[in-house]
């Protein structure tokens, strides 16, 4: 594979553009990964996959790399985006041997990360601090300014997670419980009062109620009845059934749980 700097010059010398064009992209300084950078372990077979339309066109191994360059500056960047919002070294994902990361470069429109929907929507997700490399989990996706093209990492985290499951001693709730809350303009209402839990995380494909945040775990939170209507840590309920109660009961009901008395 060439370098950067080597198809420039192959490019200025096919008359694709003058030497005064050329110094002065020589003159940029490349992002390079940081030293912790390493090429992922054999157990991750880490690959990029790119989503325009929806509809993935293309996917990058990753497996042996320690890192890409994302921007909009062709012959600097590995992953071309052609869209002013995107800035011309706009973020770059990082691997070590166990995680992958991607980090925003200062860029002027930002960088989201969201769920692993791939729906050509514009800054889907949640920002994410610039300077500052943010882990990546199995089937994220990225999101560059106003882009619409969608990249998805796959294969950060080869183990799937478990899906979560209404533990055994679970009751229906005594009283009608409903759950609401969420923004005003996209009011969330979900009735409990024949459920006996449900799981709510970032994940659409395995909760009961999905939230679309990157701070969210894909499998976060559980809400179940017993003798009371409990919220925990997802990972709380799978405690075994001889004594979970003792540390639900300690959780407190959030005020999005409406409960008549």
């Amino acid at each position: 594979r060439l370098f950067w700097g080597e198809v420039l010059r192959q490019q200025v010398r096919a008359g694709h553009g003058s030497s005064c064009a050329f110094a002065k992209l020589m003159s940029i300084q490349r992002w390079t990964p940081p030293e912790w950078a390493k090429p992922p372990d054999k157990s991750r077979p880490v690959r990029l996959e790119v989503y325009v339309g929806g509809v993935c066109t293309k996917a990058i191994d990753l497996s042996a790399v320690r890192g890409i360059l994302l921007g909009r500056q062709h012959g600097l960047v590995d992953l071309v985006f052609d869209d002013q919002s995107v800035s011309r070294q706009h973020a770059a994902i990082i691997n070590s041997s166990t995680s992958t990361f991607v980090l925003d470069l200062k860029s002027a429109q930002g960088t989201y990360v969201g769920d692993e929907r791939v729906t050509p929507v514009p800054k889907l997700g949640s920002p994410i601090i610039s300077g500052q490399p943010q882990q990546l989990e199995e089937a994220q996706t990225i999101r560059l300014g106003s882009s619409a093209m969608v990249l998805k990492l796959v294969g950060v985290a080869p183990a799937a997670p478990e899906s979560w499951k209404v533990p055994a001693w679970c009751t229906l709730p005594v009283f009608a419980t409903q759950l609401s809350g969420g923004p005003a303009d996209k009011p969330v209402q979900l009735d409990l009062s024949t459920k006996k839990g449900v799981i709510v995380g970032r994940s659409e494909e395995r909760t009961d109620l999905s939230v679309p945040d990157a701070s969210v775990s894909r499998q976060h939170a559980a809400i179940v009845h017993d003798e009371e209507t409990t919220c925990a840590h997802a990972s709380q309920t799978r405690a075994p059934a001889a004594a979970p109660h003792s540390a639900l009961r300690n959780a407190p009901l959030p005020d999005w749980i409406e409960k008549p008395s």
